[in-house]
């Protein structure tokens, strides 16, 4: 099935607007209980996601902008040829300065994370 620019972009809509009725629909103790998996919540999963998404970006802007990556900063220095002891530091980062920030400052959420521009 080819899909053209279009096609993808409103089939990406369509999830996001998934996702966010999925947001909707949990109350603010839902989304900050630490009952998945490592004891981690919807708020921390979110978090990961954004952050690990903001690599992704630049990675993207660098390729169609014909440069090297300019990826966010972070205290843990990740190569291209991420080692899985850099990434196991690099989430540990991202949880332990995202755990205890409140669901409405956390970044990414609903509309920051996994929006086209």
């Amino acid at each position: 099935m080819f899909v053209d620019k279009r096609q993808l972009i409103d089939m990406h809509e369509s999830e996001f607007e998934k996702w966010e009725r999925m947001l909707a629909s949990l109350s603010p103790a839902q989304i900050t209980d630490p009952s998945l998996a490592d004891g981690l919540s919807v708020k921390n999963v979110i978090a990961h996601l954004k952050a690990w998404q903001a690599r992704t970006i630049a990675r993207l802007e660098g390729a169609l902008q014909g440069h090297t990556p300019h990826f966010p900063q972070w205290p843990v220095e990740l190569a291209e040829e991420e080692s899985n002891d850099a990434v196991d530091r690099a989430n540990a980062w991202i949880l332990a300065t995202q755990r205890d920030r409140p669901w409405r400052r956390t970044p990414g959420v609903a509309h920051g994370l996994f929006v086209l521009s």
